[in-house]
């Protein structure tokens, strides 16, 4: 009777701690960018749509099992996504629910980015409670570099977590906020945290956490065949739409959208 009590307790602890650690239902995602101005949380334009189209997310699985083993980290199941829609349904749909750790989100115009179990904000928004993602936009060729980046990511197998990718501040004077005018290796980006181009005196006034893990983690690539084909064609996709729309040569703090 000891045994079997013990035994109850500690599946029972084991139990309720799964359950702690799950990543919750997800609410609609609905994409801001960032803005050296204003804090996400103080935004007064959330209701305007930025036109950001479709999107991809990739889903980050921890614990997934594969052929009989199970894998640490592994990435499976990316999907086309439209900002505002149910998420939800795209992530119940996939094996292994359970097990869903992170979400990346690859949007045209931007630097991808990651979103855990704890959004930072559930606003209403158009009449609907959605999950705001402020993202750093791409200034000239920079959406061209990141999307290449993002599909050699996707479609070459296993990777590691990078370093952590930073800029160099600006000189003084540092008020208002400034933009570092180095350039960022978009290989870089799509495997690491990265710092964000807006700085307050030294400090970047933005960290963007991608895959939030250390330096070094492997991610395991589980991408199917068919997988691959909806990397590839949505590539195609956002290439052809840059190609139309007009370069976004500089951006000022003013023209984000705060």
């Amino acid at each position: 009777m000891i045994f079997l009590g013990s035994c109850c307790g500690g599946c029972g602890g084991a139990v309720e701690q799964s359950v702690a650690n799950a990543y919750p239902p997800v609410l609609p995602i609905w994409i801001v960018e960032d803005d050296p101005n204003t804090t996400i949380y103080e935004r007064k334009d959330l209701e305007r749509d930025r036109k950001v189209g479709k999107m991809l997310v990739i889903p980050l699985y921890r614990s997934f099992q594969h052929d009989g083993a199970t894998e640490f980290l592994t990435i499976v199941h990316p999907f086309v996504y439209e900002q505002g829609e149910d998420i939800e349904k795209h992530l119940s749909s996939f094996e292994q629910r359970k097990n869903l750790r992170r979400l990346i989100f690859w949007v045209p115009g931007f630097f991808p980015d990651g979103l855990g179990k704890t959004p930072s904000w559930t606003p209403i928004i158009n009449d609907k409670r959605m999950i705001v993602v402020e993202l750093q936009r791409c200034i000239g060729s920079e959406e061209s570099e990141v999307n290449a980046a993002m599909k050699t990511l996707l479609l070459n197998g296993d990777f590691t977590v990078g370093k952590k990718v930073s800029l160099k501040p600006p000189p003084p004077p540092y008020a208002p906020a400034k933009m570092s005018k180095d350039s960022y290796d978009a290989s870089e980006v799509v495997r690491s945290e990265y710092m964000g181009r807006y700085f307050n005196h030294e400090s970047p006034e933005n960290t963007h956490i991608l895959w939030a893990f250390l330096p070094g983690t492997q991610i395991v690539n589980h991408l199917s065949d068919e997988d691959k084909k909806t990397v590839a064609v949505f590539f195609e996709e956002v290439t052809k739409k840059a190609k139309r729309l007009p370069k976004n040569g500089g951006i000022k703090g003013s023209d984000l959208g705060g």
